[in-house]
């Protein structure tokens, strides 16, 4: 694990959720390490736009990293969003705590390529979808 925390965390989970992949309880009073109950989305998207990198599993949020430019490192060997890693917004550490260490270090170092966001992540699907269907409906 770590031996010094450099920045503040906040953990978002359900605690039975922690316990079934855990196998314990969640840790009460760990230094640095701030327990929050889940909230809503648009809550949890601001929190996400304003850290300095996010530590996850879950695809849906290496996505939604990628689009708000905030650096994501994955507790994963895979991902079923691979464009994430090949733009360089998500690396895969897998169980791999010292590779883990290091790459938080170089986020919080500034020592780390900015990912961008991928072609036609820009926001504007439903524009180009709408489109799509009045251009069908003149054929």
């Amino acid at each position: 694990m770590f031996c010094t925390v450099r920045l503040h965390v906040e953990h978002t989970e359900c605690p039975t959720l922690w316990q079934k992949k855990c196998g314990y309880k969640q840790p009460q009073q760990i230094q640095d390490l701030h327990l929050l109950e889940p909230f809503g989305y648009l809550d949890f998207l601001s929190l996400e736009r304003h850290t300095a990198v996010i530590i996850t599993d879950s695809g849906g949020i290496q996505e939604e990293t990628t689009f708000l430019g905030v650096p994501c490192l994955t507790l994963r060997e895979n991902t079923e969003r691979p464009v994430t890693v090949e733009i360089g917004s998500n690396v895969l550490v897998g169980k791999d705590h010292t590779r883990l260490v290091r790459e938080v270090d170089a986020i919080l170092d500034g020592r780390v390529r900015r990912g961008q966001s991928p072609p036609l992540w820009d926001g504007h699907a439903a524009e180009r979808i709408a489109s799509m269907f009045a251009t069908m409906a003149v054929s």
